[in-house]
């Protein structure tokens, strides 16, 4: 767990001046979660080599809750290898077996890498994570519609 919050820390969670510690304990209530959650590690020569959380969110954008694709990063050593698209893929097809029609990210840096993926945008909001950034919401139908 060290080795990802690690790695989310660096990508994003240092820009809004939030701790390697808070991260990693971010990460361990999401494994302790009740709602529907679910974490995967991909492993590389017996080291992580990405890593994708669903998680239930508040909606930003209106009622309710959602489920989102979480966490989402591979190691920048790893990139380009088709890490990050198997984790969205296997995310996708976990959400449907749950039930879901849509599987949700609130995201600017991965956007570009989502919309690859057919991730089309639903709508840009502003949430407040360690101070108020642009984010979009990025939705996904389901895949066999």
């Amino acid at each position: 767990m060290a080795v990802v919050a690690g790695w989310l820390h660096a990508e994003w969670a240092c820009h809004r001046g939030e701790p390697v510690a808070e991260v990693q304990a971010r990460l361990a209530r999401r494994l302790l979660a009740p709602e529907p959650v679910a974490v995967w590690v991909v492993e590389a020569g017996g080291e992580p080599a990405g890593t994708a959380s669903l998680v239930v969110e508040d909606n930003p954008i209106g009622p309710g809750s959602l489920l989102c694709l979480a966490d989402l990063i591979v190691a920048p050593e790893r990139r380009g290898q088709g890490i990050g698209r198997v984790l969205c893929t296997h995310a996708s097809t976990h959400a449907r077996g749950l039930g879901f029609d849509s599987l949700h990210a609130f995201t600017s840096p991965g956007r570009s890498f989502l919309q690859r993926m057919g991730w089309s945008v639903v709508a840009d909001t502003v949430m407040t994570v360690g101070g108020q950034e642009r984010e979009a919401t990025l939705r996904v139908s389901r895949p066999d519609r």
